[in-house]
């Protein structure tokens, strides 16, 4: 049976569920830094792209408006769903915040060293660089970098090691 506390807890959490904030906010409830990608670029592409329907559609058919707002909702949908990456820097932790799955989360303590890796020869001309971070247990993970500023990134991490 759950007590005083724990009920109000529990409650507070379905509640955040049932609104959708834990799956899109999840992890930044103590977090000293968030990186996130910005979507203004390809919003406004989105935008600019539904306002040239308007050259090919008559708005004086029936569903001529309803056709560009869903076209927009469509166009859209899939970059408010990308926004959801992230890296969150907490007092111990750093989460890795997927688009989709449950987030990764890697104590700060633990990172050996962090360094963005360089183009490979044989990855081809679509290979973007990643974070790359060394573990202290061994092994590496590899984090697609978010947002414009990968070497702050880097820098907390380096900052902030188990070294």
């Amino acid at each position: 049976m759950l007590g005083g506390t724990e009920t109000v807890g529990y409650i507070q959490q379905l509640k955040m569920a049932l609104r959708g904030e834990y799956w899109w906010r999840v992890g930044e409830a103590q977090a000293i830094a968030v990186y996130r990608p910005n979507i203004t670029v390809p919003l406004l592409a989105t935008t600019a792209l539904v306002v040239t329907f308007l050259t090919f559609v008559d708005l004086s058919q029936p569903g001529a408006v309803a056709f560009l707002v869903s076209a927009w909702i469509l166009f859209s949908f899939p970059i408010l769903i990308w926004r959801r990456r992230a890296i969150i820097f907490t007092p111990d932790f750093l989460l890795f915040r997927p688009v989709l799955g449950t987030p990764l989360k890697v104590p700060l303590k633990g990172v050996k060293h962090a360094y963005l890796s360089e183009a490979e020869p044989g990855k081809g001309s679509d290979y973007s660089p990643c974070i790359r971070i060394q573990l202290l247990v061994g092994g590496e993970m590899n984090i697609p970098p978010v947002g414009s500023s990968p070497e702050e990134i880097i820098r907390r991490l380096n900052g902030q090691g188990g070294t």
